[in-house]
């Protein structure tokens, strides 16, 4: 192995590195917003931010459920004792809070994702970027 494979076998891993970190979001500044998409469309878009409890209900083709919000996480829950999913799985799944994570639930074809903000503050509103006198 030469001098100039050994660079490039580390350039590589610092790359990958690099990339999962972005990835993940250890450099998204923390703001996130939760999206909502059913039967297709996007029906709700809300910032992710806080540490208030907040419940969203949501008409399903299954039966009611809701999104609980509280400490910068959410999850979808059962309203009442009828299951509106006949795995469950959409449940199972349980809090997510990174961006990129996901929870689905097919029969009623209903996709709930954190995805990071593409502008300054979570409400997507345009940040200040400097300030001059």
């Amino acid at each position: 192995m030469t001098k100039a494979d050994r660079r490039l076998l580390v350039f590589l891993f610092l790359a990958g590195v690099f990339l999962l970190a972005w990835r993940t979001g250890s450099f998204s500044g923390g703001l996130q917003e939760i999206q909502v998409v059913q039967e297709g469309r996007e029906v709700l878009r809300l910032p992710l931010t806080g540490q208030e409890t907040e419940r969203i209900p949501l008409t399903l083709r299954g039966g009611p459920a809701f999104l609980e919000v509280a400490g910068g996480a959410v999850r979808l829950r059962r309203q009442g004792e009828n299951p509106f999913c006949p795995r469950e799985v959409c449940l199972a799944t349980g809090w997510i809070k990174k961006p990129g994570e996901t929870i689905v639930c097919v029969p009623n074809r209903l996709v709930i994702r954190v995805i990071p903000c593409l502008f300054g503050t979570a409400t997507g509103e345009a940040g200040v970027d400097a300030v001059s006198r």
